[in-house]
């Protein structure tokens, strides 16, 4: 049964943000009684962020959560007009069609394209919103296709086209989506983000692509099947329930990001040492009490995220991380300064803020190409902080940004 959908005025704050999630309820008087909860705490909310004060935002939010509870419903995202397309509905005010290649179009339910849309020969991508498209046509010979909210009565089908390169679909609340998308032969991007998927789709016979994004959905457990994405470079389960990394994933030699951020993993295999072309890691947001030394052999790695988890050291392998710019092992428990951090020259974001620091071996860090770095929110020693003040200064003098606890800077 389609769910009941009721869009009022003052439920959300404007952010400037081209899409805003909402509560979608399966009972209309949910959304009524929601409706009227809003119109109650949306002021209230407004105040207090305006006045900083969070024990009423605390409060505020606190009801809205009793509210939930109980209540059968999902969150849907509402998109608005990219404002670097050329709206559908201002087509009429452009003389020359073939000035036209990004096409922006609010379906309100149709089920087809509109024919005038082929008239734009040099169309190279278009952004279809709050469709019910069945099909997308053989015709349309664009490079991307981006769906938001497409609500087909049956799964989506894919027309074979050699144009595509990318695909993106968003929003799909009732299980729609296609069920194969090898008939995209040229298909090099695809995200399904924002799907309520709870298991990874088959995508058998797409040997082109080279990015797949799965952010914000449920699934749980990454299944087999994406090992034969031989020539995949950048991964995403943004946002998921995945509790480990199968044993499949580490042998994906040719990835060079992955993104894995808020999930449930636990633990990071020593097999890791496989991803050799990998520059770009994210763990943050996860369980992780631990790293392997093998970490330290992904000497292309760039960027390594490890703040949210629960690491009370990092390994001194990851001294071997030559090629490493941003590290950030912020909000976690550690006591001991990383060993191996003072052998990495090339970092030029650090942030280890909230941790448990005491120490800082201030003598042998050189961060002569640091731009930003963030110490805050440490229990440092009262002994050396006459020794971070200066060192804090000499950095500062080399225009690096630091970020550090007020109180540790007065007399």
């Amino acid at each position: 049964m389609r769910l009941v959908l009721l869009i009022f005025s003052g439920v959300f704050l404007t952010l400037g943000l081209c899409a805003q999630t909402i509560p979608v309820f399966k009972h209309k008087k949910d959304s009524l009684d929601y409706a009227a909860l809003e119109a109650i705490l949306g002021p209230r909310i407004k105040k207090a962020w305006a006045e900083q004060n969070f024990e009423a935002l605390d409060s505020a939010f606190r009801a809205r959560g009793i509210f939930f509870e109980g209540k059968e419903f999902i969150n849907r995202t509402v998109f608005t007009q990219d404002k670097n397309f050329t709206h559908y509905q201002d087509l009429d005010q452009i003389t020359n069609k073939d000035s036209i290649t990004k096409i922006s179009m609010l379906g309100k339910g149709r089920r087809k394209l509109p024919r005038n849309l082929y008239r734009y020969k040099n169309l190279t991508d278009i952004e279809l919103i709050d469709f019910k498209l069945k099909r997308v046509p053989r015709r349309l010979r664009v490079r991307t296709v981006t769906l938001y909210n497409n609500f087909p009565r049956k799964p989506l089908k894919l027309s074979k086209n050699s144009t595509i390169t990318y695909l993106a679909i968003r929003g799909d609340e009732d299980g729609m989506l296609p069920k194969r998308y090898d008939r995209l032969r040229k298909l090099e991007a695809l995200t399904l983000s924002r799907n309520n998927l709870k298991s990874v789709p088959d995508f058998e016979g797409c040997t082109s692509l080279r990015t797949l994004s799965l952010n914000n959905n449920s699934i749980e457990e990454i299944g087999s099947g994406i090992e034969k994405l031989t020539n995949l470079e950048s991964l995403s389960f943004y946002k998921n329930n995945i509790a480990s990394i199968p044993d499949f994933l580490y042998k994906m030699r040719s990835l060079k990001v992955i993104d894995l951020y808020f999930n449930h993993i636990k633990v990071v295999s020593p097999a890791v040492a496989n991803w050799k072309k990998l520059e770009i890691l994210y763990l943050a947001n996860n369980d992780l009490y631990s790293l392997p030394d093998e970490i330290g052999e992904l000497t292309n790695l760039r960027e390594l995220y490890l703040h949210h988890n629960k690491l009370s050291n990092i390994p001194v392998a990851i001294g071997n991380l030559t090629s490493l710019n941003v590290l950030r092992i912020n909000n976690n428990g550690m006591i001991e300064w990383p060993e191996g951090l003072s052998n990495i020259k090339s970092l030029t974001n650090l942030d280890c803020s909230f941790n448990n620091f005491e120490t800082l071996p201030i003598t042998e860090l050189d961060f002569r190409n640091m731009k930003i770095l963030s110490i805050g929110g440490n229990p440092w020693d009262p002994d050396i902080k006459p020794n971070i003040i200066a060192w804090v200064d000499a950095l500062r003098e080399n225009e690096t940004v630091v970020h550090i606890d007020n109180y540790l800077l007065k007399k």
